[in-house]
Order: structure tokens, then C-alpha cells, then sequence
């Protein structure tokens, strides 16, 4: 069976209400099982993001709200953008979402090794304007 990896994006503030945002990493199964010690209660969390099982041209994984710069041109899509990686439902998969619509070639772009990670939604959302 797949392990099923989590990201979770969060804030703990200082006495000064500073809060950067940090990251922590587990799988369904220790949040489960109660082997995930995180303490949740003291910490603002501002997302919490699946893995998508693929990691980008330089072996950073990907997960759901990334954003990825790509050069692909493909069978079907031609595709020279910036895009947050969502899931689709309706589709049951991950797909590029760029504003214009969802695309397909999420897959395939990194299978030819055409996606970079280069921030995600919740830190760098100034990437997609």
C-alpha cells in the first residue's frame, strides 16, 4: 500500500507576533496511529498539503499547492507557464491549474523532467500574478 506523506504548514508566534511559516512532515498512518508527537495545539496551522508520489526536475517533492514553472510540449498540451499544482476531484488526480483552466499534463511534465518547484500558494502566491 501507498504511504500517504503530509506537509503541514505553520505559525508559532513570538512575543512579538512574529510568525514564520514552518513545515512539518508525517503520513496519514502516524496521524492515525497517534505516532505523530507535532504539537498541534501551540501552533497556527495554515495548510495541510498531500504529497503527490513525484518530485520536480531536481528531486524536490511536489506537493498540492506548489508552484511549478515548466517548459513542456507534449502530444497534447503546450504548456510554457507557472502553475499551482491542485486535486482534481472530478478527476480524481493532480493537474496544473494556471487561471486559464486545469491542464492535463501534470504527469507527463514530470515524467519529461520539465517541472521545478518554486514556492507554493501559502508563501509565494505573488508568483502566479
Amino acid at each position: 500500500m501507498r504511504e500517504i506523506k503530509v506537509q503541514v504548514l505553520f505559525k508559532i508566534h513570538d512575543s512579538c507576533f512574529n510568525g514564520d511559516i514552518h513545515k512539518h512532515h508525517t503520513t496519514v498512518d502516524r496521524l492515525c496511529n497517534g505516532l505523530d508527537t507535532f504539537d498541534y495545539k501551540n501552533a497556527d496551522v495554515i495548510a495541510k498539503r498531500q504529497f503527490t508520489g513525484l518530485t520536480d526536475k531536481n528531486g524536490v517533492e511536489i506537493y498540492e499547492g506548489d508552484i511549478v514553472s515548466s517548459n513542456f510540449y507534449g502530444s497534447n498540451v503546450d504548456w510554457d507557464d507557472i502553475a499551482e499544482i491542485s486535486y482534481c476531484s472530478e478527476k480524481a488526480k493532480f493537474v496544473f491549474n494556471n487561471g486559464d483552466g486545469e491542464q492535463d499534463a501534470f504527469i507527463e511534465g514530470v515524467k519529461c523532467g520539465c517541472l521545478k518547484v518554486i514556492g507554493n500558494i501559502h508563501q509565494n502566491s505573488d508568483l502566479l500574478k
